[in-house]
């Protein structure tokens, strides 16, 4: 699944930052285990420091917005920290604020990702504030109206950055109706018409654990936290039906210029044309290319020069 193929990409890139600064001769051991309900867990044991960090990818993104509710999946993901069936909001976060750890849901466009970083004796009573949020959100519709008023605020405020209104008409140029072709919080109007009732047919439908991936790395015994993993996580089963695969981009030979005239003192232009897939075998050379070149902001070549010696 292209979602899960992604996820572990992140996962591996994250859990050998530890490792390389330990020195190239430590090998990175993860080790890959299934749940009972499906969910696939990959646990590196780094005993180093006392802390514990776990990512949870769901197959919730917002590539999964109906066509008319772009936008669902990321405010979904943001109501899901605002307290649980047995805590208020307000409560959660003194509990979470307590033990010095952090608990977030956040929706991306191929995923939604859950996590949590918390010291080693405070690892289960922050697992089973994360898993209370996952499988008993409390989605009360003051608390959603409140963060909807919050998202369709910072849309609009985006609107106002040039680079921003470049990207959204980008994508839309190059993805269209598909899944990907609208911005993953959503438009203003678009976010403005969810309702409660439409942020919980969306959790109900798409927070599966058959469909997520669990990473885990930190100061824990990949058995004892699986056995955890299964006692938390016991009542969110099922899996999330497959999406068909979106259609590839097919733009047409020759340049496609769109200009959108704003009246800012500093342009922004963004260039596209067709790539390589992820499946080819220089990938990722050709990802740490791009970041030395360009990709990597005031780290890039490109910045040196045009900004710093031009």
């Amino acid at each position: 699944m292209k979602t899960r193929f992604r996820f572990l990409a992140i996962v591996v890139a994250v859990l050998s930052i530890r490792v390389l600064a330990a020195g190239d001769a430590c090998a990175l051991d993860i080790k890959r285990m299934t749940l009972s309900n499906g969910a696939v867990l990959l646990v590196s044991e780094q005993h180093q420091l006392p802390m514990v960090t776990m990512a949870i990818a769901f197959d919730a993104g917002s590539r999964r917005d109906p066509a008319d509710h772009p936008g669902l999946a990321s405010l979904t993901a943001e109501c899901l920290t605002l307290g649980t069936r047995d805590l208020t909001p307000e409560e959660f976060n003194r509990k979470v604020d307590f033990m010095g750890s952090s608990v977030s849901v956040d929706g991306g466009r191929d995923f939604a990702s859950a996590g949590m970083t918390s010291l080693s004796k405070y690892r289960d009573d922050t697992l089973h504030l994360l898993a209370q949020a996952l499988t008993q959100p409390r989605l009360a519709p003051e608390d959603i109206e409140r963060k909807r008023a919050e998202q369709v605020a910072a849309i609009k405020a985006q609107e106002e950055q040039p680079g921003y209104v470049a990207g959204v008409k980008f994508n839309r140029m190059l993805f269209g109706d598909s899944p990907y072709g609208h911005p993953s919080e959503g438009y203003a109007d678009s976010v403005e018409k969810l309702t409660p009732e439409d942020i919980h047919s969306f959790y109900d439908a798409h927070y599966k654990m058959g469909s997520a991936v669990i990473a885990v790395a930190g100061d824990v015994n990949a058995d004892e936290i699986k056995a955890k993993l299964e006692q938390e996580f016991a009542s969110l089963s099922g899996a999330v039906p497959a999406q068909p695969e979106p259609p590839a981009p097919n733009v047409a030979a020759g340049l496609h210029p769109e200009l959108i005239d704003r009246n800012v003192a500093q342009a922004n232009i963004i260039m596209g044309f067709g790539g390589i897939a992820r499946s080819n075998p220089d990938y990722y050379k050709i990802q740490v290319m791009n970041y030395i070149l360009g990709g990597g902001g005031f780290a890039s070549r490109l910045t040196q020069v045009v900004r710093s010696k031009a």
